[in-house]
């Protein structure tokens, strides 16, 4: 069962078995399905509902130089956030006007088939854990390519697998100046 939209809909336009409204102007429901709510959809995404027992999704179709948007808005502007994905390139972004968090309850991957590329306008690239930073990779004012131990005297490691061991090739001590100690002469 299929809702179509184009341009706009009413009431009347809404007659297929599946598809449906509810609720009032100011809370309402729409949903697009068959059979019952598999569980009960979160009051803060239940605006529409897209259910049933198979797999189901949302295809939003535009032209092939044009872009699929998703957007987020609030008394502060109507393009608060979004999702777009550019035909013109194939890119996919995602935007935020301020600060961009992507979160993970658990582990995440980032599993691409050509190259992962940091691009930090600011020139440092910070490395934390349970947010307190412990590393940074940065750019010098001479342009150097810079690696930082960001906790006071704690080491930077250069380790490596010799074998089938774990070996530490290098250890730069930053508890006594950055004393390079290698593992073998």
């Amino acid at each position: 069962r299929n809702l179509y939209l184009s341009n706009s809909i009413t009431a009347a336009d809404i007659t297929t078995t599946g598809v449906g409204a509810f609720g009032t102007m100011s809370s309402p429901l729409s949903y697009v399905g068959s059979g019952s709510f598999p569980v009960t959809p979160n009051t803060s995404g239940d605006d529409l509902v897209v259910f049933g027992s198979g797999s189901h999704g949302i295809s939003i179709l535009s032209g092939t130089s044009g872009d699929g948007n998703i957007f987020f808005g609030d008394s502060g502007g109507n393009v608060r956030g979004k999702v777009q994905y550019s035909h013109n390139g194939d890119i996919m972004t995602m935007y935020s006007v301020g600060a961009y968090n992507l979160l993970s309850g658990a582990n995440l991957t980032l599993d691409v088939a050509g190259d992962i590329i940091l691009d930090a306008d600011g020139g440092e690239i910070f490395l934390k854990d349970g947010g307190t930073t412990f590393g940074e990779l940065s750019i010098s004012g001479g342009q150097d390519f810079v690696i930082q131990s960001s906790v006071a005297d704690k080491d930077i490691l250069l380790v490596g697998t010799d074998g089938a061991s774990i070996i530490t090739a290098l250890t730069l001590n930053m508890s006594s100046a950055g004393e390079a100690i290698f593992n073998s002469s």
